[in-house]
């Protein structure tokens, strides 16, 4: 994998998760989060990026609780010549489809 492109992905997904849920703040960090604090911490397990395919799932923390929630691990393929932009935007879709943030329970 390449860094530029886990990060492009991360955009995509940071992107339509706040479009999705207006009312949140949904940023980028570096790092795990500090072990105790207010809001929620979503991290994006990428288990595989290629040109053609993505795969991966969200892990979720409640940072006030502590308590953790995975979401289901989900794939998008893709053609070798489409723009990854759309391929992206097509896994962050079906992130949103299938990994509730906790705030949503």
């Amino acid at each position: 994998m390449v860094q530029k492109d886990v990060r492009n992905l991360c955009d995509v997904l940071q992107m339509k998760l706040q479009n999705h849920f207006p009312n949140h703040a949904v940023k980028q960090v570096e790092g795990p989060p500090h072990p105790v604090g207010e809001g929620i911490y979503g991290k994006l397990v990428v288990q595989a990026l290629r040109s053609d395919h993505v795969s991966g799932f969200l892990m979720w923390r409640n940072l006030e609780t502590g308590q953790n929630y995975e979401g289901p691990s989900i794939q998008v393929d893709g053609m070798d010549d489409a723009p990854k932009q759309r391929l992206y935007e097509g896994f962050a879709d079906g992130m949103l489809k299938v990994s509730t943030p906790p705030w949503e329970k």
